[in-house]
């Protein structure tokens, strides 16, 4: 069976992650990001999904195309990747911020120093396709837009990055980022690497109503509490959405 592919505009079948707003906030509170964090944790490491291996081909075609446009001596004022044996090459955003604007250089510990770090879809050799895909975020994210390591940082990172991708990528970087991360500031680990997809109502809900109380409300399809108004937008997407596919 052919695999579908959601459309790129903010319209779509049932497996639709919508686009995200114009003007996105840039702050998740707790009750979002553990809704995000438990569906993470509760997913296994892999499946046999076709729509998984689907997206996460996408994400890593994307990135790697994405890498060279950072990356090429054919481009204007490249960023240079260096691959290092140190394990955290730095301690604060600001530092690769610093050496990504004024160096125009990035450290990165490739993930197959770490035999608990590799992933299960993308390529975890030296300078691989997991690799490239982590230099892209911190060149982007924490050298030119600054976003700190922090649970709000990396909210904002992933807003931003989300605006990259097209297609089924999108739906692979929210579990990258977004659930990731969330289950790092909600537990205080780091989450294992999978090869998930999430509820597309989860990822829209951190979308158009992180700091709202009545999210899981929304996406339970249960009524909001009193004095508190629903977020029209992502009714509708949780309406839209209501239905996974059939494999």
């Amino acid at each position: 069976m052919p695999v579908r592919r959601p459309a790129r505009s903010g319209r779509g079948g049932p497996w639709h992650v919508p686009a995200a707003p114009a003007r996105k906030p840039q702050r998740i509170e707790f009750e979002q990001a553990a809704l995000v964090a438990g569906a993470y944790l509760d997913a296994p490491r892999s499946s046999n999904d076709p729509v998984v291996h689907a997206a996460y081909a996408e994400l890593a075609n994307q990135a790697d195309r994405l890498f060279e446009s950072l990356t090429s001596d054919r481009v204007p004022h490249p960023v240079r990747v260096v691959f290092t044996a140190r394990p955290e090459p730095y301690a604060h955003a600001r530092e690769i911020a610093d050496a990504v604007v004024r160096g125009r250089v990035l450290e990165v510990s490739p993930s197959s120093h770490d035999r608990y770090r590799r992933h299960p879809l993308l390529d975890s050799s030296p300078g691989g396709s997991y690799d490239r895909f982590r230099a892209v975020h911190d060149i982007v994210s924490h050298g030119w837009l600054r976003c700190d390591f922090d649970r709000h940082g990396e909210f904002a990172a992933w807003l931003s990055e989300d605006r990259m991708y097209t297609g089924l990528a999108r739906w692979a970087l929210a579990a990258e980022l977004h659930a990731q991360h969330s289950v790092r500031w909600t537990s205080g680990d780091i989450a294992d690497l999978k090869a998930v997809l999430l509820d597309p109502r989860i990822i829209a809900a951190s979308h158009y109503c992180p700091a709202n109380t009545q999210a899981r409300r929304l996406i339970d399809g249960t009524r909001p509490p009193i004095g508190v108004t629903p977020c029209p937008r992502t009714a509708r997407i949780c309406q839209r959405t209501s239905r996974r596919p059939r494999h």
